[in-house]
């Protein structure tokens, strides 16, 4: 891995991780998040709200008060390590618990205006740091006034800084879908953000998150919201799959490739694994009532296509682990990620059997069942057979579905490559 690359990829690990922190660990020097230059002059250290001024109807009395805390807080996130990472607490601690409306308001907007220069700063430490402390603002208030703020975030040429975007776009989609219509809410912008990066992981898994639209929390939408933002979040979630699954053409690439953005998984660079927080939308019964006969079928072709990418995927990592046999470290590695490609590919097999249910097609119901009950440690020849039984049933009770994904082979007989993919090697690698 270049050094010209290191900073990008350590800055969306650290990211990920949630803790600006852990610089130390990653190898980066602390002066590359703050240096003295960057920070603006010295404002008053003032630590605190008083609670008066939190509750009362009308903060705006107040804001003479709200501004030196701001000053003081926005200051320090531009300032060393530790003095950033209280500072991003604090701010959120503000509308934290009992807080007015009239405070979260006028909070919010005074925020907007101290926070947004250091959005735009040259330093992506920088603007990572305003980028964590917005989101916890966006947890704690659900304030519209910050759908702006986010989507800039989400639109961040670093992918640290978005991803820190998209957590905020969790708590302000639903918010989104009832203040603006069309292109003006924040489902755009993080599919573009997703696309950008789309081999992150850790980018997709978070816009599926937000794309849930709090329906499995204490926050779930009202059935209006849902009404209005069933379509679009599927659709999203479809166009981000099928970005993704266009990367794997007849098999995913090796994850050993020099552009790998988000090393900490244990898969390839189109990080499949991610693809287990789509499911969880696409098998909701009350979302998928709510699609048109159009995108049902896209949502099924593009399951079937995970079939296919999965299938193959988790063939070759067998193969892979076998042919390194003198080698443990790199023999672990695959069984580890065929591990989990197979139980994302149970998933997958459980999402179909929840919509063959939802729309009565008992064959795929029964072939997906099957699949999903197949043991964890299963021989390649079968797991060919089952998933491939499972893509039949699809294609035979979905009659005009989009062609396949290309696949390394179909028939469960092997693909004319040098070594036939259905032959289990002569020691499982998932038997140890």
């Amino acid at each position: 891995m270049t050094p010209r690359r290191r900073p990008a990829i350590a800055l969306l690990a650290l990211a990920a991780l949630g803790a600006v922190t852990f610089v130390g660990v990653i190898g980066l020097p602390s002066a590359a998040l703050a240096r003295p230059q960057d920070a603006p002059g010295t404002a008053a250290n003032v630590d605190a709200i008083d609670n008066s001024i939190r509750t009362a109807d009308n903060a705006g009395n107040s804001r003479a008060a709200i501004e030196a805390f701001l000053n003081s807080q926005v200051t320090k996130l531009q300032s060393d390590v530790t003095s950033a990472a209280a500072a991003r607490k604090r701010i959120t601690a503000q509308v934290s618990g009992t807080t007015s409306a009239s405070f979260r308001d006028e909070y919010i907007r005074l925020l907007d205006e101290r926070i947004e220069p250091v959005l735009r700063h040259e330093n992506p430490f920088l603007r990572l740091n305003a980028a964590i402390a917005l989101e916890g603002v966006a947890r704690a208030t659900r304030n519209p006034r910050l759908i702006d703020l986010t989507r800039q975030l989400i639109s961040d040429p670093s992918p640290g800084v978005s991803l820190w975007g998209i957590k905020s776009a969790g708590a302000l989609v639903t918010e989104s879908l009832q203040q603006v219509v069309g292109n003006e809410t924040l489902i755009p912008a993080i599919v573009a953000a997703v696309k950008r990066s789309p081999r992150s992981g850790p980018l997709a898994e978070e816009a599926y998150r937000a794309f849930q639209l709090e329906l499995f929390g204490n926050n779930r939408p009202n059935d209006a919201v849902i009404n209005r933002g069933a379509m679009p979040v599927v659709n999203a979630t479809l166009d981000l799959m099928n970005t993704r699954l266009a990367m794997y053409g007849p098999g995913v690439p090796d994850d050993q490739q020099p552009d790998q953005i988000m090393p900490l998984l244990p898969a390839t660079p189109a990080s499949p694994l991610a693809e287990n927080s789509a499911m969880i939308l696409l098998s909701h019964g009350p979302i998928w009532t709510r699609l048109d006969a159009p995108t049902k079928n896209n949502a099924v072709a593009t399951l079937r296509d995970m079939l296919v990418a999965l299938r193959d995927s988790t063939v070759r990592a067998a193969d892979a682990a076998n042919a390194a046999a003198d080698d443990q470290n790199e023999r672990d590695r695959r069984i580890t990620l065929r591990q989990g490609l197979t139980g994302l590919l149970k998933t997958t097999s459980q999402t179909l059997e929840v919509i063959g249910s939802l729309e009565s097609k008992q064959p795929v119901v029964n072939a997906a069942q099957r699949l999903a009950g197949q043991p964890s440690v299963i021989q390649n020849a079968v797991l060919i057979a089952e998933v491939n039984a499972l893509i039949t049933a699809i294609e035979t009770a979905y009659p005009g579905l989009r062609p396949a994904l290309k696949s390394k082979f179909t028939d469960g007989a092997g693909g004319g490559d040098d070594e036939d993919p259905t032959t289990e090697p002569t020691a499982d690698p998932d038997a140890k």
